[in-house]
Formats: structure tokens, C-alpha cells, sequence
């Protein structure tokens, strides 16, 4: 299952004989794409007699064509009215981790899950407070870091075309392209309200999802930006290497982490907790499909750190090590992101990705909407939040909190 990371122009011609040809294209082309949803064709209305015609919705789009062709001054293309179709179509479902993607979008999210891609080295989450793109990390030495882009900057235009969480998918899908090419970014920073744009060259980017050092005498420091397909063997390497340094109690750091694949953060997790439960999921029909640890505990002091933009497989990890035990909860309350979300392609190369169940913490907890509270309180404002990656560890007050209960674990 895949999760997640949470997506028109116009052509006119005024000589009648092209426009009748191309009246008949249309209503060919629109009969097929509409079929899968003839069901919404019966629709009662309820009330007096003077009831209003009902259309079913071949017959009204065929309408709207026609309206279109004869009074329009605007061109349009109906190849980007109908993607804009389907994009509006899954919007309506109401639920923000549904939506269409066209071939592009799709081949771009593919790769964006494998670790390894073409684009601008950042990554990227909806803030909720507003809906618009927050970057939440710029990758070491890639183009956004050559461009001076900072974690927190929020990205308003790609190439001149306002994007917002209605378009992310397409945002993202903007931003990637062969290396080499140039993309312009229209940036807001605001913790000093300036805009401003950069014009980034993009380059192949290794995704670094992991990071490591021993942050003091016994204690080691692993920091998990995603769950992508390289995470695990990543996140390996880091214990192994930490462990020859003589680690007797680690500090796991999913801050600023939005998810990523279920599987990568079930393995990782497998090497923290008892055997047992890591998380179960129930879909719509009410069937449970529980992931399950062995006895590879790590069984040392654990800390896990979190705050409000951990979440969906960061919260899976930090549910899993809370309802085992197995280490303690140190920062800001999660995201609150409990549902999965499974790719479904479609015939023509394009897909559709929907929301298919909900999971639960080992305990039978759903954070969906409420995340997790940590057994210790660390608050910090947005912009500290933001920051985390370049603070000092002095400077960290959740780290320095993370610490210290992994000290009294050890006996210091």
C-alpha cells in the first residue's frame, strides 16, 4: 500500500465546418468517458409538479459543449477540460488523500516512492493552515539548497501556475523533469513576509531519508525524513553503525516526517518493539489485515520525537513503540493522519489513488483526526518546528528532553 504524499487552458476554432467535425469528436469521446458514471443518471427530485428537467451527466455536458462552442470568446481544449473532470470528480469525495492522477502525475509519484528521482531536492507537505505547498526539507548540496530555498518556505507558483493542495499531486509531478531543465519557483517566506522566485536547474536527487551520529557518550541519533523503498536498508546501516560505536540507548526522530510506504515504517518498527502487533488496518467492508512483529526487539532506552507534522507511517512507529513500552514520546502532538491509501492504475497509464482503510495502534487507538499526545510535552511555535534540521543540539529543547529520558533509561 502507498501512501502518502496529499491536485486547465483552452482551444476555440470559429469556422463551422471545423466546429461541427469536432462537435462529433467530443460527443464520441465524452459518451465513453462518462459511462462509469451513467449510475448518477437518476436523480428524483422531490416537490410540486413544476418539477425540473433531470439530466443524466452525458447529456448535460453535451450541453454545456454545445453552449460553449456557439458563445464562448475563450478557447478551450477539451482533452485539459476532461482531466479537469476527473480531478473534480475525486475532489468530490471529499476526502483529501483521494485523488486522479494523469500519466505524468502517476509516473512521478512511482518514482518519488523509490527513493531516487529527477527534480529540485526538496520535500514537500499541504500546511493545513492555509492549504498552501510547505517545503520541509531542502536535500544536502541538491538544487534547492544551491538556490538558498529553506525548510518552511512555501512554494506559491511553478512556473507562473498558482499551486495549492487542490493541485499538489500536479505541483510535485511541475517541479520534476529531465536534469538539466530549468523550473521557476515563486517563493513566500514568511517569517519575513517577502516573495520572491528562484529559478532552479534540476538534477538527479537521491533521496537521503536517513541520518545518524552519536549525539553523546552511549547514545546514539537516527533522523527518518520519510518511509520510501531505500528507508529500511538505510535505517539498518544507522543501527548497525551505531551499535559497533557502543550505543546503549537511542533517540529516533521522525519530526517533520509526512509518512510514506507502510511497509518500509512495519520493518523498521519490527526492529523496536516486542513481538507482536505493529498495526492492523480495517477497510470498508470491515476486514482486518493485522502487520505483525517478531522478537528482534532492540531493547534498549528509547525516545522517539514527534510534533505536529509527524504523520501517517511516523505515527505508526510512534503508536506502535507507545502502546508496547518499548520507549517514550517526547515533543508536539502528531498530524493525526490514520487512514492508508492504495494506488489503483488505470488502462489508459493514468491512476487514481484512494483512501482504503483506516489503522490502529496496537491498542486498538485511531489518531485519525486527533494524533498522538507525547508522554512528554514539548511545545514549539511553527517556526522552530520548521527549523529542526538546522538547530543546534543546544539549541534543541525536544532533543535535550529526549535525552534526558533516554539517560534515566541507562541509569545516568
Amino acid at each position: 500500500m502507498e501512501e502518502v504524499k496529499e491536485i486547465i487552458e483552452v482551444i476555440e476554432n470559429t469556422e463551422n465546418n471545423r466546429r461541427q467535425n469536432r462537435s462529433h469528436f467530443i460527443k464520441g469521446m465524452l459518451f465513453g468517458i462518462l459511462s462509469f458514471i451513467l449510475i448518477l443518471s437518476v436523480i428524483i427530485f422531490a416537490g410540486s409538479n413544476n418539477r425540473p428537467t433531470v439530466l443524466d451527466p452525458s447529456a448535460k455536458m453535451q450541453e454545456i459543449l454545445s453552449i460553449l462552442e456557439f458563445h464562448s470568446v475563450n478557447e478551450f481544449d477539451i482533452e485539459v477540460m476532461t482531466e479537469a473532470m476527473f480531478i473534480g470528480f475525486l475532489f468530490g469525495v471529499g476526502d483529501p488523500y483521494t485523488s486522479y492522477m494523469n500519466r505524468e502525475t502517476l509516473a512521478a509519484f512511482r518514482e518519488s516512492t523509490e527513493g531516487r528521482y529527477a527534480g529540485i531536492g526538496v520535500r514537500v507537505q499541504i500546511d493545513q493552515t492555509d492549504n498552501r505547498i510547505q517545503i520541509l526539507q531542502v536535500f544536502p548540496g541538491g538544487p534547492s539548497y544551491i538556490a538558498q530555498l529553506e525548510p518552511g518556505d512555501k512554494i506559491i507558483k511553478v512556473d507562473g501556475v498558482e499551486v495549492s493542495s487542490v493541485n499538489f499531486e500536479d505541483a510535485v509531478s511541475m517541479m520534476r523533469g529531465t536534469p538539466g531543465t530549468r523550473v521557476t519557483l515563486t517563493i513566500l517566506r514568511e517569517f519575513n513576509n517577502q516573495t520572491f522566485e528562484r529559478e532552479i536547474v534540476r538534477d538527479e536527487v537521491e533521496v537521503p531519508t536517513v541520518e545518524h551520529r552519536m549525539i553523546e557518550a552511549g547514545i546514539g541519533y537516527i533522523r527518518i525524513t520519510s518511509f520510501d523503498r531505500q528507508t529500511y536498508p538505510q535505517f539498518m546501516q544507522a543501527l548497525s553503525n551505531l551499535t559497533q560505536q557502543g550505543m546503549q540507548g537511542l533517540v529516533i526522530d521522525v519530526r517533520n516526517n509526512p509518512g510514506g510506504l507502510l511497509d518500509s515504517v512495519v520493518r523498521i518498527t519490527n526492529e523496536l518493539i516486542p513481538e507482536g502487533t505493529v498495526v492492523y488496518t480495517v477497510d470498508s467492508r470491515g476486514n482486518r489485515d493485522i502487520s505483525r512483529s517478531n522478537d528482534r526487539q532492540l531493547n534498549i532506552p528509547l525516545a522517539i520525537l514527534v510534533n505536529e507534522n509527524s504523520a501517517s507511517a511516523s505515527e505508526v512507529l510512534a503508536g506502535a513503540v507507545r502502546d508496547t513500552n518499548s520507549g517514550v514520546l517526547v515533543g508536539n502532538q502528531t498530524f493525526g493522519k490514520g487512514v492508508v491509501q492504495s494506488l489503483f492504475p488505470l488502462s489508459d497509464g493514468s491512476g487514481i489513488k484512494v483512501t482504503i482503510a483506516r489503522y490502529y495502534t496496537p491498542g486498538g487507538y485511531s489518531i485519525h483526526g486527533e494524533g498522538l499526545l507525547p508522554d512528554i510535552l514539548i511545545p514549539t511555535d511553527r517556526e522552530t518546528s520548521m527549523r529542526i534540521a538546522t538547530l543546534a543540539p543546544s539549541e534543541d529543547e525536544q532533543l535535550q528532553a529526549a535525552i534526558g529520558s533516554v539517560r534515566q533509561g541507562m541509569g545516568q
